[in-house]
């Protein structure tokens, strides 16, 4: 089932997109299949193995477009929802994914271009906390902590991203970021995984984050939940790896295998 998209892309042209057959396929797997986690799962785990899409920053446009085979963490996530969310529809189709994917994605649901992409998780999950698509989960079992973080990666890194030589577009962007200054970013902190108000409580297809250490962002790997004997384990796009994995050991020890680079993990559910 995971081999499904080494095939060829083959697409087919609307707009300002590239929807692939292959999308077909996906939704046909998770067709009346439990509810919307246990679809995220059976989508999550169909993508194993694919790589990174380069288009984000190579592209000198760079507007959104869903693409099945190659991934950035985030596009990663709401690539899987937006499947996911179809294939509970009898009237699902590649286009309602599509349609999808950019409401997930994009500032207020509305695809501008490449500074109305949303790739802080902050950003993300505010917008769609506003539009009724996803719930925090970060802070309703314990008392998390918190960081206060200037979210202002791609404006300082403008060379790593080929639409931000446009003037205009790095101007908007710019500007955007700004908005971002001292934002403050709950977690919970790695040993809290075990602790039973959480543990038992995080459901397959939650969305986890683990927040970084680093400045200027606010994830250093985002993925679907999937609770197996040994406990919770990511289905992620890693940086890392460059593909698509299921964290090789269950999240507690693998947030302790990299714990210099991270502070903590946030919590979010899709609620669509």
């Amino acid at each position: 089932m995971k081999k499904i998209l080494l095939l060829l892309l083959i697409c087919v042209g609307f707009g300002n997109y590239a929807v692939s057959k292959d999308v077909a396929e996906l939704l046909e797997i998770v067709k009346d299949e439990g509810g919307l986690g246990k679809r995220m799962v059976m989508v999550a785990e169909s993508l194993a193995g694919s790589g990174r899409d380069e288009y984000y920053t190579t592209d000198s446009i760079a507007s959104l477009r869903l693409n099945v085979e190659a991934f950035t963490p985030m596009t990663f996530v709401n690539t899987v929802a937006a499947i996911a969310l179809n294939g509970g529809d009898a009237n699902g189709n590649a286009l309602k994914v599509q349609d999808d994917f950019v409401r997930l994605s994009s500032r207020m649901g509305e695809d501008k271009g490449f500074p109305s992409i949303m790739w802080h998780t902050s950003d993300w999950i505010a917008d769609n906390i506003y539009r009724g698509n996803l719930k925090e989960l970060t802070e309703i079992y314990i008392e998390p902590r918190s960081k206060n973080k200037s979210l202002d990666y791609l404006s300082r890194h403008r060379e790593e991203y080929a639409a931000l030589k446009d003037p205009e577009v790095y101007d908007k962007v710019r500007m955007t970021e700004m908005g971002f200054r001292t934002r403050r970013i709950p977690y919970l902190q790695r040993h809290d995984i075990k602790k039973k108000a959480i543990d038992e409580e995080i459901k397959d297809g939650d969305v986890i984050i683990l927040v970084p250490n680093q400045d200027g962002v606010d994830m250093y790997e985002m993925g679907i939940a999937k609770r197996e004997k040994d406990g919770i384990h990511l289905i992620l796009f890693s940086n890392k790896q460059g593909k698509v994995e299921v964290t090789p050991e269950p999240l507690d020890r693998y947030m302790n295998s990299i714990a210099k680079y991270i502070s903590g993990f946030r919590w979010v559910r899709f609620v669509l």
